[in-house]
């Protein structure tokens, strides 16, 4: 059997496997844990089946993960885009006949069992993308190349966002990070960066304070243009400090008018006196597309947004404005108990939020809750040690590999693992919004777990750095 004599002559990486069965150990554990049981009896009763469910997804995976290092890796590349077709019809699908969980769309109900699509879209994008990358004429440095990569990515996003699914969205543009790796100029990422800022402030402050901020920034780089005007330079900065203060205190209205007067002045100079015409039109164009853009995320955010999701965010940026019994339950409870495990944690199947399911969504998205409580500061710090060696080891792989399309395939299941980590942990501790993304190999959910297994059995079953290392 060709496949069999395969396995047989590759190193599989043992590192790797290793990280991912005790990550599987640790999730089976806090999945049982959370059922509500406490001895076996009661925890495989009728109504704590999905801790059953659970144990037959671990097994399940496990298998598939054994069976996947039989495929020859040439497969994944040929089928790729099979796939990627196939899960953009079951996008599509969602948004036709999907289940509605918790105001997204993001489910389709097969009998007894239930599919998300968006996490086999992120599979079949990945071995796509790593696919059209790794075509030897292909350049992501040229336009045609560049749009169609985007294409590929921007595809299934604006699929899962139609959900809404901002979560699995976020894991989308993560990919766009690979694209970095193998080429493209980083100024689309500043810029996106440079976006998110405008976000954050227009939502947590106000549109009148940011077009502020614009006027003033925008004040300063001319001011550092014109020549001979050091002295006005140090004025100024002494000027936008006051300015400041008197924003905070209510009047940054007429802050805003005030230093437009100054932009207008220093405009005139520049076009004029100094002949910077093309510069002025530049930075004219920056000052409005960046004062449009926060004005219109006031607009979609008071207009567009659903009321939960405006909470979800509103209790991100200013949790002092969240109902502690409404908006600002989940996050409240999950850092009570994140804090009640202080170093060592209460023990396993002692801990009384855990054990008495006051942490909303303790099985799923709030798991790393239930871990800390019972576990503390220490047990947190070894799981996420353990994540931590996962994305380090396929990091290390990626840059080691022979081939290309193998290389951008573990980075891009890299992105993926470190963006789950970083938005599941996050959101358990109020760093970042409650949106509702899986914890890898630790949450609950089949569909999950099943994708994040075969992605990482992909990446151990094409990596070829090793083929004739005869140690680890």
């Amino acid at each position: 059997m060709p496949g069999i004599s395969n396995f047989a002559s590759t190193h599989r990486d043992l590192v790797s496997i290793a990280f991912y069965v005790a990550l599987l150990i640790v999730g089976w554990l806090l999945q049982y844990s959370t059922a509500g049981g406490e001895t076996i009896s009661e925890i495989f009763q009728f109504e704590q089946v999905q801790f059953a469910k659970h144990s037959v997804w671990v097994l399940g995976a496990l298998f598939i993960f054994w069976l996947i290092q039989f495929i020859p890796r040439r497969i994944w590349g040929s089928l790729s885009w099979i796939f990627y077709v196939l899960s953009l019809l079951l996008l599509f699908l969602v948004l036709l006949m999907g289940s509605d969980v918790k105001g997204a769309q993001s489910w389709i109900k097969l009998g007894g069992l239930s599919v998300q699509p968006s996490e086999l879209a992120k599979l079949s994008t990945f071995l796509v993308l790593s696919t059209f990358l790794s075509n030897i004429s292909v350049n992501v440095t040229t336009n045609y190349n560049r749009v169609v990569a985007n294409t590929i990515i921007l595809i299934p996003l604006l699929l899962i966002l139609l959900q809404p699914d901002a979560g699995s969205a976020l894991v989308f543009l993560a990919s766009f990070l690979v694209l970095f790796r193998e080429g493209y100029s980083p100024l689309p990422l500043y810029f996106a960066v440079s976006l998110a800022f405008i976000f954050i402030l227009t939502i947590k402050f106000s549109v009148v304070l940011v077009l502020l901020l614009l006027v003033v920034l925008y004040d300063i780089i001319l001011l550092n243009k014109a020549r001979q005007a050091e002295n006005i330079f140090l004025i100024y900065t002494v000027f936008v400090a006051c300015s400041l203060v008197a924003a905070y205190y209510g009047f940054a209205q007429l802050m805003l008018y005030i230093h437009l007067v100054i932009a207008l002045v220093g405009t005139a100079y520049l076009a004029f006196r100094q002949k910077e015409s093309l510069f002025v039109i530049i930075m004219v164009a920056g000052l409005a597309f960046y004062a449009l853009v926060s004005t219109s995320i006031e607009y979609m955010f008071r207009n567009i947004l659903k009321p939960h999701q405006q909470e979800r965010i509103l209790v991100w940026l200013d949790p002092s404005s969240g109902d502690p019994r409404g908006s600002l339950y989940n996050v409240l409870q999950s850092k009570m108990a994140i804090g009640s495990g202080q170093m060592t944690g209460k023990g396993y199947l002692e801990a009384y939020m855990t054990k008495l399911d006051y942490i909303p969504e303790q099985n799923t998205d709030f798991v790393f809750s239930a871990l800390s409580e019972q576990f503390g500061f220490i047990g947190a710090s070894f799981v996420l040690m353990l994540f931590l060696g996962l994305l380090l080891r396929l990091l290390y792989l990626a840059e080691k590999q022979k081939s290309r399309f193998s290389r951008i395939f573990m980075l891009c299941v890299a992105c993926c693992f470190f963006t789950h980590l970083f938005i599941n942990v996050g959101m358990t501790m109020g760093l970042v919004p409650v949106i509702g993304i899986p914890l890898p190999f630790l949450s609950y959910g089949g569909t999950a777990m099943m994708s994040f297994s075969i992605m990482l059995a992909i990446c151990v079953a094409i990596d070829d750095s090793r083929e004739t290392a005869h140690e680890i």
